[in-house]
């Protein structure tokens, strides 16, 4: 693997299409800012718009025809692929035309590549799981509460849960 670093800069429509573009690349990217976009309205008011500005090095021997590929294998990731420059280069400007200037990384890579988004799906069905286990906590909760609606309900926190044996407290 190379060591050079290669600085490309980049806009994206949403902080997803970031996140899942930079997850593909994630074997080869050193460093990474990610910037969110403002609007200024007519009389000077400032506003976040969902649009992010990425800049970012990559180690290794993926080169921008590869940047383009790999983004426009990822549904609606055409403005990472029709703004991805060198960073020196970069306008912001979507430049159509080039995405037809793309060219896929070699199977070695690609295989990098599809075992990153394994990881990114592990991760997320681990976070799904997060996410459902603390609705049944809520939905805990709102049934005490339906049962007991003059008990108030003090929640105790999970380090606390594993000294004390319990979950829920009613005080």
């Amino acid at each position: 693997m190379s060591k050079v670093l290669r600085s490309y800069t980049f806009r994206a429509e949403f902080e997803k299409d970031v996140n899942l573009f930079l997850a593909a690349i994630r074997k080869w990217l050193w460093e990474v800012d990610i910037r969110k976009q403002f609007l200024t309205d007519d009389d000077g008011t400032t506003f976040p718009i969902p649009d992010r500005d990425v800049v970012m090095k990559l180690k290794g021997n993926l080169n921008l025809t590869n940047l383009r590929w790999i983004a426009d294998q990822i549904e609606d990731c055409h403005v990472i692929a029709e703004t991805i420059e060198a960073s020196k280069k970069y306008t912001g400007d979507r430049t159509y035309n080039m995405r037809k200037a793309t060219e896929a990384p070699g199977r070695i890579d690609r295989q990098h590549i599809m075992d990153n988004f394994e990881n990114c799906i592990d991760f997320f069905e681990s976070e799904i799981e997060r996410a459902k286990a603390a609705m049944v906590g809520i939905e805990e909760v709102n049934a005490f509460e339906v049962r007991h609606p003059r008990t108030k309900v003090k929640v105790v926190p999970a380090i606390q849960q594993k000294q004390s044996g319990t979950s829920r407290q009613a005080s």
